[in-house]
């Protein structure tokens, strides 16, 4: 199939970057979403088109060698250097070459303190002996009048999909939020930072300046 003569053009380079970084952000609202179907697709999503969009990117090397090695050089250093960056790297070659990636079930739910509060809200004044279930927890209550009372308190909860091993540091800094999706908005927005630096230095707006110079 014929390529568009500009396709390899900077500016046409920058775009597709934009374009897929769009599209990792798609998958990670996917994995933030409240449909379960889309998390893991929407995991996969944003790490795959992620990682590429550096890819992408480095593909303006073969049109303007020396501005691109002066711009990605200081990016170069932290993806380089960075964890998280690295790790998810690995991770898109595993996702593209094997079909998926290892992945925990982790539950996520209410704290014991807010349980406890809960319960005891219930039954005020009672003395309480509690253990948990899923999706439920289920306590014995003594009340004053004697006997053993059984209840379920019903609590909400959460199953999420997780990245095994994912750094807890992203570009020398620790991360507050260890959730999976959490990391990858870190990522994306350190990526969001490249695009724009790279539109601003290869984008249609350097194309307009540079046509205008004698």
């Amino acid at each position: 199939m014929a390529r568009n003569p500009g396709w390899s053009e900077p500016r046409q380079v920058v775009a597709r970057a934009r374009r897929i970084l769009d599209i990792a952000q798609l998958g990670l609202a996917d994995l933030e979403g409240p449909d379960d179907r889309r998390k893991v697709p929407g995991l996969f999503t944003a790490v795959v088109f992620g990682v590429s969009v550096i890819d992408t990117l480095k593909t303006l090397r073969s049109r303007a060698r020396k501005a691109f090695n002066t711009w990605y050089k200081p990016f170069e250093a932290e993806l380089g250097a960075d964890a998280v960056c690295q790790y998810l790297a690995a991770l898109r070659n595993t996702i593209v070459h094997e079909g998926g990636a290892e992945l925990m079930l982790t539950i996520v739910g209410p704290s014991d303190e807010e349980i406890r509060a809960a319960m005891a809200a219930e039954r005020p004044g009672e003395e309480i002996h509690e253990f948990r279930t899923w999706p439920s927890l289920a306590w014995i209550s003594h009340p004053p009048t004697g006997g053993t009372l059984i209840e379920f308190y019903e609590f909400d909860y959460e199953a999420r999909q997780t990245l095994r091993d994912l750094p807890k540091e992203f570009l020398g800094r620790p991360v507050s939020d260890p959730a999976t999706s959490s990391v990858l908005r870190l990522y994306l927005e350190y990526l969001e930072r490249i695009v724009v630096s790279a539109e601003a230095e290869f984008g249609e707006a350097a194309a307009a300046v540079d046509a205008t110079r004698p």
